[in-house]
């Protein structure tokens, strides 16, 4: 009996969710009748038909059969008794919020695990979770990207077919990043850097990106996540 009240508490919250979009909508309405007399107008009201309702809608769908599968795989290691908790519906109706208003794959999948591992994990303290949901949402796709190379570097590597090569003598940081990322260019690569060790993710300060180091290679990364850098990623990954 409490697992089917517990479904439907978060349908009930999934309910609330949509209707909030329909008063979203009607906005929308109101915005498309007040930009039909402007000179271009009908470009923009197209554009609001055809992506602001359908795309977030289709999101939050898609999101919610991936949270209903994840509850099914992980079944025997949800804690029954938080679900029914205030704290999990604030994390619950954040995060749905925040799925909503995001493009990126990454982050949402981050959102995903966010939500699932509240479930699961128990020791994570109330006050960890919502400081780790806050700072996904204030985290971009490359932040992301980052963070993958930092949790295991060699083992990225190796799903990458050894990208990235090093060098026998002198090397440094940036070269190394510059190697994961050779689509990003080297003033991008600082800033992410910057955020990250501002963020207290990174051990790895902006300044030292640039120092010489005795040869290697991507191992040069090992020790690039602090403390809670780890604790933020294993939090946000689902496994």
């Amino acid at each position: 009996m409490a697992k089917e009240d517990d479904s439907n508490n978060l349908r009930q919250i999934i309910v609330n969710q949509l209707e909030k979009h329909s008063k979203i909508e009607h906005g929308i309405n109101i915005l498309k009748a007040g930009l039909s007399a402007t000179v271009f107008g009908s470009v923009f009201t197209s554009l609001i038909d055809d992506y602001i309702p359908k795309t977030k809608i289709e999101k939050l769908t898609k999101f919610v059969n991936q949270i209903g599968e994840d509850l099914q795989k992980f079944k025997n290691e949800i804690d029954e008794n938080y679900i029914r908790t205030e704290e999990f519906l604030y994390i619950f109706e954040k995060t749905l919020k925040s799925v909503m208003e995001s493009y990126q794959e990454e982050k949402i999948s981050g959102f995903r695990a966010i939500l699932i591992n509240s479930l699961r994990d128990k020791t994570t303290k109330q006050e960890e979770k919502e400081f780790f949901l806050n700072l996904l949402d204030s985290l971009t796709g490359y932040h992301f990207r980052f963070l993958a190379v930092f949790k295991n570097p060699l083992e990225w590597n190796k799903q990458h077919k050894n990208k990235v090569r090093g060098a026998s003598m002198m090397i440094s940081l940036s070269q190394i990043l510059r190697e994961c990322f050779n689509d990003i260019d080297s003033d991008t690569i600082k800033t992410i850097i910057s955020d990250l060790y501002n963020k207290g993710l990174s051990t790895i300060a902006p300044d030292r990106l640039t120092t010489m180091l005795s040869g290697g290679g991507i191992e040069k990364l090992n020790n690039a996540l602090t403390p809670i850098g780890k604790k933020f990623i294993e939090f946000v990954t689902l496994e």
